[in-house]
């Protein structure tokens, strides 16, 4: 049965999830595009390069933000948070970053880099432009959540 997810459940799926689908919204177009990003509080922080994403976000700092968690058609979380957008700047920045790297030093890790840095495992931008950098907060002004487990009791 599906159920509603409590906010504590939100934040767990949250803090679960590597990948989350950003929505943005300007000059008539919806954009949909897949972020990595952590929790803190009632905020996501994230780190991107200029384009689309950041050209929108700028124009109308209001975003989506869903997430899910899918074992199989009866087995699923997903949740969905609506927000504003803000670049960071100096130490707040910093701070964001340190939060990022923490979160994701560890994948990069795993991943079989032989001569390469975690920097080189990114790729380069596809028009071939310098990659200006981008660290941002989402912060949260409402959320919900619905979850499918098996025999699990509506709530």
């Amino acid at each position: 049965m599906v159920k509603e997810l409590t906010g504590d459940e939100i934040d767990q799926l949250l803090d679960t999830v590597m990948v989350a689908h950003l929505g943005c919204q300007a000059n008539g177009k919806v954009y949909v595009v897949p972020i990595s990003f952590v929790r803190e509080g009632n905020t996501l922080l994230g780190h991107t390069t200029e384009g689309m994403k950041v050209d929108f976000m700028r124009e109308n700092p209001e975003v989506c933000v869903q997430v899910e968690q899918i074992k199989d058609l009866g087995e699923w979380e997903s949740a969905i948070l609506w927000g504003k957008f803000k670049e960071l700047q100096g130490p707040d920045e910093i701070v964001a970053m340190i939060h990022l790297i923490d979160r994701y030093g560890p994948v990069f890790d795993m991943i079989p880099k032989g001569d390469q840095r975690g920097r080189d495992i990114a790729p380069p931008r596809l028009d071939g432009k310098a990659a200006n950098h981008v660290v941002y907060k989402i912060v949260f002004s409402e959320r919900t959540g619905r979850a499918e487990y098996p025999n699990a009791s509506i709530s």
